[in-house]
């Protein structure tokens, strides 16, 4: 059933040019994600377009789900780097990917950061 609605959203984007619906990549890269299909999240998340912080979440938790903390971290300051101003998501993905991958102290880091700057 995914496999057709990625392949439906595909060819919907190809023949109208119209940005893709971020609900609907977000549940790709979750649902193909959490089904051990990480290459295909990937994918999902790479050939969409435009990039919001609700992508980027789902990205950083399928890199956690799979055990890849240390490229959850990378794509969490990627994203920063580009400018997105986050919710707390991005940040509870981030802290989720490094309790998931023993990075205790990359989480504190996030822990500290939420407090301090966000006032979480």
């Amino acid at each position: 059933m995914t496999l057709a609605i990625h392949h439906q959203h595909l060819q919907t984007d190809d023949q109208t040019g119209s940005t893709s619906s971020v609900s609907v990549i977000s549940s790709l890269i979750s649902v193909y994600s959490r089904c051990g299909y990480f290459k295909d999240s990937l994918n999902s998340f790479s050939e969409t377009k435009t990039h919001d912080v609700v992508l980027w979440s789902s990205m950083i938790a399928a890199y956690g789900f799979h055990g890849m903390g240390k490229e959850a971290v990378e794509l969490f300051n990627q994203m920063e780097n580009e400018g997105l101003e986050s919710n707390g998501v991005p940040f509870l993905s981030l802290l989720y990917a490094c309790r998931h991958c023993g990075l205790k102290d990359e989480g504190i880091k996030v822990r500290v950061f939420l407090v301090i700057c966000l006032q979480v």
